[in-house]
């Protein structure tokens, strides 16, 4: 029986359904840590502590409220975003009250490397209601030869402290971890550590290498053989384990998602980036996501020249351009009978441009092989429990 694939009328409507914006701002590219798979761009020939002008953030604020989105994510981000100080989020605070119209609602949360210690900045954050996260890319010897400080010492005790703070302040604390070479075989350690740390979910990311980032240590980015034998390990450990009330957030995602519970809003799995993510960076650069900053190829459009609904807009004609390469993606895999579409949404489009060598989006994700080994692995698993698992016909 012939596939039939996916119109562009279609992709539009799927990607313009979305109630939700997710807005992520770099305000600072300077940073306290010196990671070995940063992504940034010539971190090193920045004017020091160059911020996003509040000028800017005052107008993004404002054109947030006036997209078609009823709900606004700002994720304040760097770099390091405590460097902005203070005072920068106290303004924020007050554009966000001057804007923000009775029938939207936003949120606010902000990444740290939480190699700042700085309990005044984490208490007034809390208090305003701001969600806090940060990176510990597990036990001290993974995350020592990860994330160093500038001077190259030893992060990890600062991190752990902030995070004990956070949580104890807060009632919790998210944390990313970056999957690298380093710990595709610590699957089990990775797990214990946080279940000691009594982090409720944590979220990991693969480290995929790109050769234009100065910062990369190409040595560990992961393999996606790498990628999929650490996701299904720490799956298979997960399920031993007797108490499973720290659970591994890009587990608990693909569980429901194959058992068709919901669909995710997660970034890299949701297929709605395009018109409802992007990412701002120190200068008003506008992309739909902080790893495409630096290609001038992917930028949207600047803040302080177009609104961000112009921005996102399918008039834009590098949006136009992206929606059209993503089809071209989605209707690959439904030619292939991929049995995942519907959970993948064709993968990550920063993954699809590395695998095309800078050209497109409209690619195969370079993790694609991986993925498919894992929705296997845990669809199986979640038969064995006569649990419903997505139907094979159901790609869209």
């Amino acid at each position: 029986m012939e596939t039939q694939l996916t119109s562009l009328d279609e992709l539009i409507t799927k990607i313009t359904r979305s109630s939700r914006l997710n807005i992520m701002i770099s305000v600072s590219r300077e940073c306290v840590l010196q990671c070995n798979y940063c992504y940034a761009i010539d971190p090193e020939n920045l004017p020091p502590k160059r911020v996003l002008s509040l000028d800017l953030v005052e107008k993004l604020i404002k054109d947030s409220f006036n997209t078609r989105h009823t709900h606004i994510n700002f994720e304040w981000t760097g770099g390091e975003a405590l460097l902005a100080g203070m005072d920068y989020y106290k303004k924020i605070l007050e554009l966000q009250k001057k804007y923000a119209p009775h029938n939207k609602t936003y949120h606010n949360c902000i990444q740290t490397s939480g190699g700042i210690y700085n309990i005044k900045f984490y208490d007034f954050l809390i208090e305003n209601e701001f969600n806090i996260s940060l990176t510990i890319d597990g036990p001290r010897e993974i995350h020592e030869a990860q994330r160093p400080t500038k001077g190259l010492n030893s992060s990890f005790d600062t991190v752990i402290k902030s995070y004990h703070y956070i949580k104890s302040k807060q009632g919790r604390c998210g944390v990313l971890c970056t999957l690298t070479k380093n710990s595709v075989n610590k699957h089990k350690e990775i797990l214990e550590f946080f279940r000691s740390l009594d982090v409720e979910l944590f979220h990991t990311n693969p480290y995929v290498y790109d050769p234009s980032k100065p910062k990369q240590d190409q040595k560990l980015a992961v393999t996606p053989e790498e990628y999929a034998s650490y996701y299904t390990n720490q799956y298979d450990t997960y399920l031993e384990l007797d108490d499973r009330s720290i659970t591994p957030n890009h587990i608990h995602y693909l569980m429901k998602q194959l058992s068709g519970i919901y669909k995710t809003r997660k970034c890299t799995n949701s297929g709605t980036c395009l018109t409802n993510f992007i990412n701002i960076d120190d200068v008003g650069n506008a992309a739909i996501c902080p790893k495409f900053l630096g290609y001038e190829e992917m930028r949207l459009g600047n803040i302080s020249e177009n609104t961000i609904d112009e921005i996102l807009g399918l008039e834009n004609p590098v949006m136009q351009r992206f929606v059209e390469q993503r089809l071209k993606s989605v209707n690959g895999c439904e030619s292939d009978g991929c049995k995942y579409l519907s959970v993948c949404n064709s993968g990550c489009p920063y993954d699809s441009f590395l695998n095309s060598e800078k050209n497109d989006i409209s690619e195969r994700d370079y993790l694609c092989k991986g993925k498919g080994k894992i929705y296997k692995h845990i669809e199986s698993s979640l038969q064995s429990f006569n649990v419903p698992t997505i139907n094979s016909n159901n790609l869209k």
